[in-house]
């Protein structure tokens, strides 16, 4: 583990991988500055930390929480209608937060992904299913990471 990075067994954080090198993948442990980690993969069922990988084409990601605003540059992204770039769209940043049925969105979660677009809801229980918000993109176009997706908000 990297100083400054040691997790706890009850500790669940979700890092892009951007390399796999056998039993090792490199983790960007901070996106804003490029700071990486190698962390060994833990295959076995003891008491070590276990490190994994999940795809963001994944179903895995479903009801993952997601930051959005983060990364993007000025703490500004897209919220759009379909996933595609030529979508109606409208802005997310602190000042114009995410709004379903005109009520503001205070937990995101993720629903699918499709391409370079992840499909965000609100969670209304956890009984029921995710209300679909919209369509955020995974990477700006020159592949730059904008999404950070976390096992949940507070993470």
């Amino acid at each position: 583990m990297h100083p400054g990075h040691e997790l706890t067994y009850t500790a669940l954080r979700k890092f892009p991988a951007v390399e796999q090198r056998g039993d090792y993948v490199h983790v960007v442990i901070d996106a804003r500055t490029n700071e990486r980690a190698w962390l060994r993969l833990n295959k076995d069922n003891g008491k070590k930390p276990q490190v994994g990988i999940t795809s963001f084409a994944s179903r895995e990601w479903a009801w993952s929480g997601i930051e959005v605003q983060h990364l993007a540059p000025k703490s500004e992204t897209r919220l759009y209608g379909a996933p595609r770039q030529e979508a109606r769209w409208h802005s997310l940043s602190p000042s114009r937060p995410a709004r379903r049925e005109g009520a503001v969105v205070g937990d995101l979660r993720i629903i699918k992904t499709h391409g370079n677009f992840m499909q965000v809801g609100e969670l209304l229980s956890l009984d029921e299913e995710l209300a679909p918000v919209g369509w955020v993109p995974i990477n700006d176009e020159n592949g730059v990471l904008l999404i950070w997706p976390v096992y949940a908000p507070m993470c």
